[in-house]
């Protein structure tokens, strides 16, 4: 079902996304790849604020992956949060960000 809200992203059907993307997160508040999607759905339709939350609790499932850091770093910036976007970034290179 992730894969088939991110295809309706890529689509720009950012509204049925959206909507799948909560449904997975109701059934499964901690799914990361639905935390992350949503949150880059956010930072796309320029609400990085609203993205932090989403952005936060995929990294917290999955540390390792990079896409999660790049994208959590990215909405920080984004929200003017260039303190705790070094700070983040410090943290991500301890897990392996290169």
């Amino acid at each position: 079902m992730c894969r088939h809200a991110t295809d309706l992203q890529l689509a720009g059907r950012l509204d049925l996304a959206e909507q799948l993307y909560r449904g997975i997160l109701r059934a499964e508040p901690r799914h990361a790849a639905a935390n992350h999607c949503i949150g880059m759905l956010n930072v796309q339709l320029r609400r990085p604020s609203e993205a932090l939350a989403n952005l936060l609790a995929a990294l917290e499932v999955n540390p390792e992956n990079p896409d999660y850091w790049l994208g959590y770093l990215e909405a920080l910036l984004l929200a003017g949060q260039t303190d705790d976007a070094k700070a983040t970034l410090t943290l991500a290179r301890q897990h392996g960000l290169d």
